[in-house]
């Protein structure tokens, strides 16, 4: 019976207007925080747009939910011209959204926020000549197309400030990106995410783009991934746990680089849960980490841990994890069902 509940578990794993500058900190959502962010970049309010990204990358700013709030600021500007319901910027989208933001350039033509968010935009623009499709599929003029964009990308974003507390994070995450698009020199894309990480350490989507980087689908060795999500602990501020690990590891699951804990893939349990269990500490009511949490913690067949995780979710899942609510709710009774047959043996 209780192999059927795993086969059970198992199957259901695979179904699966702008307020002012002090009211900012009041914001906590990430789709406040996105909505008021793209209402000034529309409204063409860009000093409020400057004063934003100034405070939340002063103060380091994380969200309610655990979300970086600086990072989450440059999504918001890079599509705030997406129509409604829709996923994707279309070709004159993107071209309406540059247009804006060179207006912004004009008001603040020293601003490192407006050319970070230039070339964020670029970047975005010109994955949409390339598309996501496999590279003998890109066309000759999808080619053409996407290495100008990056390399407007790049012209953006080469020059550092003179003083690097006039910088941006988000300027060596964008810098990462170009990197692997063209191709640069291992030593190149060493040297600007440790620069990058010395002096933004709390900056966590610099660990994303590191660790992307290393997967073997980008050049990276065999198991190299793996071998910075213990470094990206020893890079990150203290205070953060064990979290840059699980954060290093949730990250490679969502591209399929491991799908389960086993002694082979050398992916810790042990390590990620205290991670998880660290960033808590700080975001108690994170739905966003809770949910995740579960969701690694059935794949550990951790049903003690899953079931105190699903009891806190209550019946508030995250939709991103679990969609259907009735499948949440027979993942529920899974977990609990296995969690009385755990303690029954232990009896």
């Amino acid at each position: 019976m209780q192999k059927l509940a795993l086969a059970f578990v198992s199957l259901l794993l695979l179904a699966l207007s702008s307020p002012s500058f002090a009211d900012y900190k009041n914001i906590r959502e990430e789709q406040t925080l996105t909505r008021e962010v793209q209402n000034a970049f529309r409204q063409k309010n860009f000093k409020e747009l400057e004063e934003m990204a100034h405070w939340y990358r002063n103060e380091k700013k994380i969200l309610e939910d655990g979300g970086c709030g600086l990072y989450c600021y440059y999504s918001a500007v890079e599509e705030a011209l997406k129509p409604p319901m829709s996923n994707d910027l279309s070709e004159a989208d993107y071209v309406a959204t540059l247009e804006l933001i060179d207006e912004w350039g004009k008001r603040y033509p020293d601003s490192i926020t407006q050319r970070v968010a230039k070339a964020g935009v670029l970047i975005n623009f010109a994955w949409l000549a390339r598309g996501n499709d496999w590279a003998y599929t890109v066309t000759e003029d999808g080619w053409r197309l996407f290495r100008k964009r990056i390399q407007k990308a790049y012209d953006v974003l080469k020059d550092a400030p003179a003083d690097i507390k006039d910088d941006c994070p988000q300027r060596f995450f964008n810098l990462l990106i170009v990197a692997r698009a063209q191709s640069w020199e291992r030593d190149k894309c060493d040297e600007v995410f440790y620069k990058g990480m010395r002096f933004y350490p709390w900056y966590f989507p610099l660990l994303s783009q590191r660790a992307t980087y290393l997967l073997p689908r980008w050049g990276g060795k065999e198991g190299e991934w793996l071998k910075f999500a213990d470094e990206a602990v020893r890079l990150s501020p203290t205070s953060e746990g064990m979290y840059p690990y699980t954060y290093v590891v949730k990250l490679t699951h969502g591209y399929d680089e491991w799908k389960m804990f086993d002694e082979k893939n050398g992916v810790s349990w042990k390590k990620m849960k205290q991670g998880f269990q660290d960033k808590l500490e700080k975001h108690p009511r994170s739905r966003y980490y809770l949910t995740r949490f579960a969701f690694f913690a059935i794949k550990a067949n951790d049903w003690q841990i899953a079931k105190e995780l699903f009891d806190k979710i209550g019946n508030n899942p995250d939709p991103e994890i679990w969609p259907d609510r009735k499948i949440y709710d027979l993942q529920r009774e899974a977990v609990n069902f296995n969690y009385n047959e755990t303690i029954k043996k232990k009896k």
